[in-house]
């Protein structure tokens, strides 16, 4: 490499990740040492590709020479001085960045049904620079076990990344969002009140891939959505909250739950309709309710709604085996320790739950062999969340220890944290 070969010590940020980077390079060659701490150019249709800025400063040796006020006096006084020059670049490069979600939902055959072959993946995205770590990819038999669940791993969701922007112009009120579990890369979503009885399906980045018509199921007013078990051992079931009731008038309401259809994420936006598997009306113990947030517990297919418009939200249930009537009465359960809740998830493993109201995000563990309810009922972990317009939608990643908000509104951001 010549007479300019130093050691480089430089960091940079990527991905809102730190890495310190230790190269050998000497500075004419600045931009191969970019390539070697970010990738090359060349991305694929899956990454992401960002400008890097970066200043690098270099301290290199120039060699040594004697002063002449020295050479005069005597030969002792020869002592030769090191000089050093130190010389800063600003260094753009553009690499290949993949998604943070990257290896998050990219595996099919993660939900308790078997892999079809329909699923649609473009596998693990590869670079030169990692997000945050995922786990391993499961098997195709549905295997949850070990790192592969979407359960807390050590995170505290304090990463935050726009991965995608939905652009889609029959979407203004994003209300209700799930992760599929069938389905590589794919999100699902309906809007609030004032649409059609209608799911849409989304990529990571935004782009609509779907449009299905639900036959047999009217919106008064759709608050939320969530993915899980049903009456079809192997299925996975999206579960329609028609909860909202903003004067609590309603003397009930509705759920529906539709099995979940395969939706390719580099496909064409397609339209269809998709039949109602069941629905159950649903009335309160203790008057109407106007709720938003609709959860089902993978450990046990019991489903929860929780209200919005009191000072400590309250906590309902619907167990699995109520599903055989066409109308139950919810069972209350206790409440939070605040309120306004507006959207939740529960985790795959069913051992972490989120619940937003439009300021904050929360964070509530279920140790195991506990009533979910016993783990809303006190006080939750606050995590980072930066507000939105009008946030109401979340949702776990398929996988990893991650999930997604979304706003009401149009060409709204879609973000991850992590």
């Amino acid at each position: 490499m010549g007479k300019d070969r130093g050691k480089i010590k430089f960091d940079a940020l990527g991905m809102r990740t730190r890495y310190l980077h230790h190269i050998t390079f000497g500075p004419k060659r600045s931009k191969r040492i970019l390539r070697h701490a970010f990738g090359t150019k060349s991305c694929n249709a899956d990454s992401k590709s960002r400008k890097v800025v970066v200043k690098l400063r270099f301290s290199a040796r120039l060699g040594t020479t004697a002063s002449s006020k020295a050479k005069r006096s005597s030969s002792k006084a020869r002592l030769s001085q090191r000089r050093r020059s130190v010389v800063t670049r600003r260094v753009t490069h553009t690499p290949c960045f993949p998604s943070p979600v990257s290896g998050c939902l990219d595996a099919p055959g993660l939900g308790s049904g078997q892999d079809d072959g329909q699923s649609a993946g473009q596998g693990d995205e590869q670079g030169a620079v990692h997000g945050p770590t995922q786990p391993g990819n499961s098997g195709a038999d549905g295997d949850d076990s070990g790192s592969t669940q979407c359960t807390s791993s050590g995170s505290d969701y304090s990463q935050r990344s726009q991965i995608g922007t939905v652009v889609s112009g029959d979407i203004d009120e994003a209300s209700g969002l799930a992760t599929s579990r069938k389905n590589s890369q794919v999100l699902w979503l309906h809007n609030d009140s004032g649409d059609a009885a209608r799911l849409y399906a989304i990529n990571t980045q935004g782009q609509l891939l779907a449009t299905y018509t639900i036959s047999g199921a009217s919106a008064v007013d759709w608050e939320d959505m969530a993915i899980g078990p049903g009456p079809d051992e192997g299925v996975d079931y999206l579960y329609i909250g028609d909860i909202g009731d903003n004067s609590a008038v309603r003397g009930s309401v509705t759920v529906y739950r539709v099995a979940e259809p395969v939706v390719s994420s580099s496909q064409s936006a397609q339209t269809g309709s998709l039949p109602v598997s069941d629905s159950i009306q649903l009335s309160y113990p203790d008057g109407a309710r106007d709720a938003e947030t609709l959860m089902v517990d993978p450990q046990n297919g019991d489903m929860y709604v929780v209200s919005k418009r009191e000072a400590l939200s309250r906590i309902y249930r619907l167990t699995d085996e109520q599903w055989s009537d066409p109308s139950a009465t919810l069972e209350y359960r206790g409440v939070l320790t605040w309120g306004g809740a507006v959207g939740g998830d529960i985790s795959r493993s069913g051992d972490e739950v989120l619940v937003k109201s439009y300021l904050s995000v929360y964070r509530f563990d279920r140790p195991d062999g506990t009533d979910l309810w016993d783990a809303l009922t006190v006080a939750g972990t606050t995590l980072p969340y930066t507000a939105e317009p009008q946030g109401e939608a979340v949702a776990y990643c398929g996988r990893g220890s991650g999930y997604f908000t979304l706003s009401e509104g149009l060409n709204q951001p879609l973000y991850y944290y992590w």
